[in-house]
């Protein structure tokens, strides 16, 4: 044969020469030739029913009270504590300001603004000044602030002594509050992470096996993984000490939206 030209070979034969394969055969080819999906997908529904009951079971919060307006904090806490505990026990940025100008409006210290320098003093006041009681975390939050009587807070500029007193404070109000009025449920976090592993686990095997996509191994990692942190948060509950607190803080902050607004 030269170059374009082409030879076709026809071969027949008679009906029922072929044995078909059963409907269980061809089911089990099917299965094999989509065994990364299959079991990919299985994995993703079993960690998903896993965290849905895990989390109807053991990480549902306790119902709020009824919220009435309140006038004060409640007794005993600082602006930080509640910042924390209205934040599921984590850290803010507005802690530190707060505590700051709490403590001037309880006379312990004054603030001054310097705005040509971009800076803020804050200064110790006198002994003779009368002053509001503070509570542990707020004393030793002024205690480390103020050891030598004032401190400069420059605009953009790091602090080592504002990070050190900031940090300090957050650990103490984590060891208050830690397993009295929030629940982090970290021994459920830990088991969800199984099922994405067994996925990266059973997935590189049957790749090996019988080949396909990784990319579908890889994919439902990282979206078991998505799933997971959506639970990780829904499992951190406050006790029922600590929705009580928070009934008390969210009337509080109702009557300051009201009526001290500005």
């Amino acid at each position: 044969l030269t170059i374009y030209e082409n030879l076709t070979v026809a071969v027949a034969w008679d009906k029922n020469r072929v044995t078909y394969p059963t409907a269980w055969e061809e089911f089990l080819f099917w299965l094999k030739s989509y065994s990364l999906w299959v079991i990919c997908a299985i994995a993703f529904i079993i960690g998903l029913i896993y965290n849905y009951v895990a989390w109807r079971r053991f990480g549902r919060d306790p119902k709020p009270g009824t919220i009435i307006p309140l006038f004060y904090p409640p007794e005993g806490m600082s602006p930080a504590e509640c910042i924390q505990l209205k934040n599921n026990g984590k850290a803010a940025k507005t802690q530190f300001a707060a505590t700051l100008v709490h403590l001037a409006t309880k006379g312990w210290l004054r603030i001054e603004v310097e705005k040509e320098k971009r800076q803020t003093r804050v200064i110790r006041e006198k002994k003779e000044v009368p002053k509001k009681e503070l509570n542990e975390i707020e004393q030793q939050f002024f205690d480390r602030l103020l050891k030598s009587g004032s401190i400069t807070i420059k605009k953009k500029k790091y602090n080592s002594k504002l990070r050190t007193t900031y940090d300090k404070m957050v650990l103490q109000i984590q060891k208050k509050q830690k397993g009295v009025f929030y629940i982090l449920n970290n021994r459920l976090k830990g088991r969800q992470n199984i099922f994405p592993l067994a996925t990266l686990g059973v997935g590189y095997l049957l790749f090996f096996l019988l080949g396909g996509s990784y990319y579908i191994v890889i994919g439902t990692f990282v979206l078991q993984l998505f799933v997971n942190m959506i639970f990780s948060s829904l499992y951190e509950q406050p006790t029922k000490e600590g929705r009580a607190l928070l009934d008390k803080i969210d009337g509080f902050i109702m009557y300051m939206k009201y009526a001290n607004k500005e």
